[in-house]
């Protein structure tokens, strides 16, 4: 299995995780305190500051799988491999699993969120320089 496949798959484990670990036992914990299912409106921030974070750090994996994903997909389709689109690939999961962490372990301080927004700007030239990469590499129609 190509790298760029096998992260975008773990990508999609992380998602899940993030979803289920952070934001699920967030609004498990709530509804034991006695909160019913429709105290959480889409959309909204509400609740506690880690609820807050849960929430966001789920978007924002949900927000950039499909970039990463549309990307890695083209990539194999294309049958375009190699060293260069598989070390920026682990590069993506390392800095997702480290940014969503990030977000739900620790208080957004400006340091925090200077250190959360230097692993999405990873994330993003990362994934920028894969689809250039493939697009340089994909041959002609």
């Amino acid at each position: 299995m190509p790298i760029p496949i096998l992260v975008l798959l773990l990508y999609v484990l992380w998602t899940i995780a993030v979803m289920v670990f952070g934001l699920g036992l967030a609004r498990l914990r709530r509804v034991r305190r006695g909160e019913t299912f429709s105290d959480f409106p889409g959309g909204v921030a509400e609740g506690p500051a880690f609820h807050q974070r849960a929430v966001r750090a789920h978007l924002n994996c949900a927000e950039n799988l499909p970039l990463y994903a549309a990307v890695a997909l083209s990539a194999a389709v294309l049958g375009i491999e190699g060293p260069v689109l598989s070390g920026l690939a682990i590069l993506i999961i390392v800095c997702r699993i480290a940014q969503s962490s990030i977000h739900l372990a620790l208080p957004q301080t400006e340091p925090v969120v200077r250190i959360r927004g230097s692993l999405f700007g990873l994330q993003t030239l990362s994934i920028g320089i894969m689809a250039i990469i493939v697009i340089c590499n994909g041959g002609s129609a």
